[in-house]
């Protein structure tokens, strides 16, 4: 009976010293996916409603969203505008990522950072930034696309 004792207080310590890993510190890191330092539309003279608007690639290659379920964007944006109306948006092909609409004109940068859900695709995206007013401008700076 003692060895018995023995052999499950031997079992006991050993197990307990040779526990799984502590799940409770793992942290998620995040990738940076793409970066726009700067970019913006706008020009065009008063004298009525104008739009303006531009797209382009966020990155040279296809990005790898299939394997996260999360986005993180971040930018820094000003603008002319002050009619509700979309200023800037994400996009694939044939669906959208994230959109930005704003109802008033922003003289100084406006800030976002906003976590979305993932479109899990790994294809090409675009940014577009567009502006309607008198004199319409829109302005991005340091947009960051990361997926979590």
């Amino acid at each position: 009976m003692k060895k018995f004792a023995l052999l499950v207080s031997l079992i006991f310590i050993v197990s307990a010293g040779c526990g799984g890993p502590d799940i409770t510190n793992i942290v998620i890191t995040e990738q940076n996916m793409a970066n726009v330092p700067f970019d913006s539309v706008g020009g065009g003279s008063a004298g009525g409603v104008t739009l303006v608007s531009k797209t382009a690639s966020l990155s040279s290659s296809s990005l790898v969203f299939s394997d996260r379920d999360s986005v993180r964007i971040s930018f820094s944006y000003k603008n002319s505008a002050g009619l509700n109306d979309t200023l800037f948006y994400i996009n694939t092909s044939d669906r959208t990522l994230y959109t930005l609409r704003d109802n008033s004109a922003n003289l100084n940068y406006k800030s976002v950072n906003v976590t979305i859900p993932s479109l899990r695709q790994d294809t090409f995206y675009y940014y577009t930034i567009r502006a309607k007013a008198d004199v319409p401008y829109m302005v991005i700076k340091d947009l960051n696309v990361y997926k979590k």
